[in-house]
């Protein structure tokens, strides 16, 4: 409801998941994903790695063993600042699997949020993805699900390249 009083005020609007949180599975966050479509979202979804902060129930030994958490600490992304050179360099802990979610699920979870923010948030295939909901009643789930399938079986493309890269460093 808010986001259409927004849509129709003409004021944009955001949207921000966190990918990894404990409960969730590779279908319920596509899902989620794509109900933030069906409610409106064209401007902008961004997705972001689940993370485990120091002195947080999530860091506790108890949380992480109660939900299977699997972690790796990775060099800070700069993702809202410039990278700089610092003398001691900065860690994030990621969650990477849950006992909800494989570490093989979270990396397919992954591919399916980059797929989704390149061709809708960045409009490449936006206009299309809307026309087939409305036009031809095509869930976002469908359409998203289908160029997942086709961009990760066919890795020869050039998006399929690009993606079977980005897989690679989630694996590793």
């Amino acid at each position: 409801d808010i986001v259409s009083r927004y849509n129709q005020a003409k004021i944009p609007t955001y949207s921000e998941l966190i990918l990894g949180l404990p409960g969730e599975t590779f279908e319920s966050f596509c899902d989620g994903l794509c109900k933030l479509l069906e409610a409106g979202q064209h401007n902008s979804v961004s997705v972001y790695h689940c993370e485990i902060l120091p002195n947080s129930i999530m860091g506790s030994k108890e949380y992480i063993e109660k939900y299977s958490i699997v972690s790796k600490k990775v060099k800070f992304n700069h993702i809202h600042s410039a990278e700089t050179q610092e003398e001691v360099p900065e860690y994030s802990e990621i969650v990477m699997g849950t006992n909800t979610l494989t570490k093989e699920a979270w990396v397919k979870a992954n591919l399916f949020s980059v797929i989704l923010q390149c061709f809708h948030s960045l409009g490449l295939l936006r206009c299309v993805a809307i026309y087939m909901h409305y036009e031809k009643n095509m869930p976002y789930r469908d359409f998203y699900g289908r160029l997942f399938s086709y961009v990760t079986e066919n890795k020869d493309t050039v998006f399929g390249k690009v993606v079977a890269r980005y897989e690679d460093k989630l694996t590793h």
